[in-house]
């Protein structure tokens, strides 16, 4: 073999480890788009199907993005619905009935199932998408926060409380008496917040992710659960709003159909 040969094939070589580097380089770059350490950047998602896509987040906790599961019109028509309803929004505690509470500021208010034709439709959507019976949806709840109003992190899913822990759990045990467990969750984003907002995300600590919406009607869905068993990952909550009004959608899914 002579020298030109040598050196052809060193240079073919490097040609070769310059292309491989590039494209690894390219597609990290592109996976950093949808870093989900921050505000997840999905202006870019295809949106070829409204009300179908579902952008896979993480798949232990399974978790999704629905780009524009709510249209402009049935926003509307929710909030024209609901503004006369709001009320303190309540958490549930160790023990009775839901209460106000100082980890929950927000307001909110509940829709009645198949209200309107609307809202049977937003139903029949939240079934096919979770995969799950349409009579396991609870009330569509709708959510208000203010400047200053928060959530602070909690569960969707009701904590099973035990003596180790200073509880008897009877609220817990009402709550699954309506329908079992809530396997899933999904939440509407029912406005965009003011541009230079700095606080308003949904958090999810023990992930370390945060999110906002990219359009007024995007969603986030996931599951409370994993081989049967709470999911601690779970953990989420509402950040304060510094400046701007946030409407929101909650949509929560039992496992047996709910009472």
């Amino acid at each position: 073999m002579d020298s030109k040969t040598v050196w052809l094939i060193i240079v073919i070589f490097i040609v070769i480890i310059f292309f491989i580097r590039y494209r690894f380089i390219h597609k990290e770059k592109q996976l950093k788009t949808f870093d989900l350490s921050h505000d997840i950047p999905l202006g870019k998602v295809p949106l070829e199907q409204p009300f179908q896509n579902k952008l896979l987040l993480s798949s232990s906790p399974e978790m999704y993005y629905l780009p524009q599961f709510l249209n402009e019109n049935e926003i509307k028509h929710v909030l024209d619905l609901i503004q006369t309803r709001f009320q303190r929004s309540r958490a549930e505690p160790a023990n009775g009935e839901p209460m106000e509470h100082e980890d929950r500021t927000s307001y909110s208010a509940f829709l009645s199932k198949s209200e309107t034709s609307v809202i049977e439709n937003i139903e029949k959507r939240a079934s096919e998408i979770s995969g799950m019976p349409l009579v396991n949806l609870e009330d569509i709840q709708i959510v208000r926060y203010t400047p200053g109003q928060f959530f602070n992190p909690h569960y969707d899913y009701f904590v099973r409380y035990t003596e180790k822990n200073g509880q008897d759990g009877k609220a817990t045990i009402e709550s699954l008496k309506r329908g079992g467990q809530r396997v899933k969750s999904i939440f509407v984003y029912l406005n965009l917040l003011d541009e230079n907002e700095k606080g308003g995300s949904t958090i999810f600590p023990v992930l370390k992710r945060k999110f906002k919406p990219v359009y007024a009607g995007d969603a986030l869905m996931w599951n409370n659960m994993e081989n049967g068993v709470e999911d601690e990952r779970t953990l989420h909550g509402g950040e304060k709003v510094k400046h701007s009004i946030k409407y929101g959608m909650n949509i929560w899914i039992r496992e047996k159909a709910f009472q």
